[in-house]
């Protein structure tokens, strides 16, 4: 009896944590996005080209590029981003955008919860 309880509460604990996650996803993927692109720069550089697209019928798809781009954009060369994907900017500048909404809208819900427990 006791080996189900704890199991029913670890299952329990697992779905809190995964509703929290998911929940807070705008928080917790820019940065990942942005350490992974960190990690990576070494090996863009140089890698082959994983496009499916390209491989097929040998001409760029609109996402070609995009990796090394954000890549080099986290390293800080702008013109090289936009040499391998001008979108790059953008998945970056938009990504930034929803993660400072997120942000702001966990500190305001947090100052409301505070009021009210004040009040």
């Amino acid at each position: 009896m006791g080996t189900s309880t704890i199991h029913s509460c670890s299952r329990s604990t697992l779905g809190k944590c995964t509703d929290l996650a998911l929940d807070n996803f705008d928080l917790w993927f820019f940065p990942t996005v942005l350490l992974a692109a960190w990690l990576y720069y070494p090996y863009c550089q140089e890698g082959p080209n994983l496009c499916v697209w390209k491989a097929l019928f040998h001409k760029p798809c609109i996402g070609c590029g995009l990796t090394r781009g954000v890549c080099f954009l986290v390293h800080g060369h702008l013109h090289d981003a936009v040499r391998f994907n001008a979108l790059s900017v953008v998945v970056i500048l938009s990504m930034a955008t929803t993660f400072s909404k997120a942000t702001c809208d966990l500190c305001r819900a947090a100052l409301n919860r505070r009021t009210t427990i004040d009040v």
